[in-house]
């Protein structure tokens, strides 16, 4: 459970990361 709940926050955290870099690098290109 503790494993899941981790992978599942590491997941959260790359969408997050994701969402944020993606416009960024859309503007830069």
């Amino acid at each position: 459970m503790s494993m899941s709940w981790n992978w599942n926050r590491n997941g959260s955290i790359n969408m997050l990361l994701t969402m944020l870099l993606f416009p960024y690098r859309r503007s830069v290109v």
